[in-house]
């Protein structure tokens, strides 16, 4: 599935069941809008998996909050400690 340059997605076929793939979460804003954009063409998004989510406290998209968030790490795992050591990486949540 994808969105080409007229922001349609294609590939939904029958299953219109998904999880959105993500690199970096900020604030969410750009989460929101392919959210958003996938709803309207039909799709059924399920979570957002993303590789790192850098905003405040739970991983939480506002304008769908009930749609689960799940991250591999959070800024604060990606932070060294105060002696300069980075911290070991945590594994999934």
């Amino acid at each position: 599935n994808r969105a080409d340059q007229n922001n349609c997605i294609t590939g939904l076929g029958n299953n219109r069941s998904m999880i959105m793939q993500i690199g970096i979460i900020s604030t969410g804003g750009a989460v929101a809008d392919a959210h958003h954009l996938a709803v309207q063409e039909g799709a059924d998004i399920r979570a957002v998996v993303c590789a790192i989510w850098r905003g405040e406290g739970r991983p939480v998209i506002q304008s769908a909050p009930g749609l689960p968030v799940f991250s591999v790490f959070s800024q604060t795992d990606l932070e060294p400690l105060d002696s300069g050591q980075a911290e070991p990486a945590k594994c999934l949540r």
